[in-house]
């Protein structure tokens, strides 16, 4: 998959990642690095979500040539433990 928007904003990083380890496919979201050098609030975040992928190992997100490549694996059943207070302490951080 691609998602390819000059008009991409987190909410589309966010959905484009989901689709995509939900469908198992792996997605190129052109600018999608671009626009977290550009919009750096979000940064925190992101880095906390693609650790949270390779901790869970439900694949890698990289950053290539401003764009996002995420190559997900099929999730795996179980108990999972989930720090959630030091992602939702950053999207207030400002």
């Amino acid at each position: 998959m691609q998602f390819d928007s000059n008009s991409i904003d987190w909410l589309a990083i966010r959905q484009s990642l989901s689709l995509s380890l939900l469908k198992v496919r792996d997605v190129k979201i052109t600018h999608g690095s671009s626009y977290l050098e550009k919009n750096s609030e979000y940064l925190p975040l992101f880095n906390d979500i693609s650790k949270l992928a390779i901790d869970l190992g439900i694949g890698e997100i990289k950053r290539e040539s401003g764009s996002l490549i995420y190559s997900p694996e099929p999730v795996s059943y179980g108990s999972f433990n989930i720090n959630s207070i030091t992602c939702f302490d950053r999207l207030f951080d400002k």
